[in-house]
């Protein structure tokens, strides 16, 4: 498996925060909201067989009981990639999932330091293990999304400011906020351009 290269230094829950976005395509794909994400280091412990992956109680306590997502990193908090990344091209990285165990408390601790709890890797529930077509669809699903999304603010704006307060306009558009603008000549409108007349003639049109 490669490793990116290192990056500048910076904490370690900071660099968990941007590791998350790098998955936020598959996260919302799964309609997965506020999900509690982790990197963890697989190494392996002694005295046991297979890999390892260490949790401070408060890590898992913060959970709050919810399944825990995991990527691979090395020391540097590196995503570990697989073999076929650099030949497509694309940071394919592993995204994985481990079950919250109520029980979490009764796992082997870490000769070095015993109030880290050993989790086995073997535990993990693989996620999301993407092919370069499948990151593509997801970026690309993200990035549509984003741009309709910016659309439709863009719109809503550019009605507020193109009307202009000398046009009228059809009765059927009219809003319940717009009439009571209207019947109390306050600017509480949703359309700017009514807000400007009334601001404009603070008197009122019948005085």
């Amino acid at each position: 498996m490669s490793i990116m290269s290192e990056p500048k230094k910076t904490t370690w829950k900071t660099r968990c925060a941007e590791l998350q976005k790098d998955h936020e395509a598959w996260f919302k794909a799964n309609n997965i909201e506020n999900p509690y994400f982790d990197a963890k280091m697989f190494r392996w412990l002694k005295g046991h067989s297979g890999l390892y992956m260490g949790f401070y109680p408060e890590e898992i306590q913060g959970s709050k009981g919810r399944d825990i997502y995991i990527e691979s990193v090395n020391k540097f908090t590196v995503p570990e990639l697989r073999k076929d990344a650099d030949e497509i091209g694309h940071p394919l990285r592993t995204l994985y999932r481990w079950p919250y165990n109520k029980n979490w408390e009764t796992y082997d601790r870490d000769p070095k330091d015993a109030r880290i709890i050993m989790v086995p890797v073997s535990e993990l529930v693989t996620e999301f293990n993407p092919t370069a077509e499948r990151y593509i669809q997801l970026q690309t699903k993200i990035q549509f999304e984003n741009e309709i999304s910016e659309t439709k603010s863009t719109l809503k704006e550019e009605f507020d400011t193109i009307m202009d307060p000398e046009q009228d306009m059809s009765l059927d558009q009219m809003t319940v906020r717009d009439k009571m603008a209207i019947e109390h000549w306050v600017p509480c409108s949703c359309k700017k351009w009514l807000n400007s007349i009334i601001l404009k003639y603070p008197e009122g049109c019948h005085s």
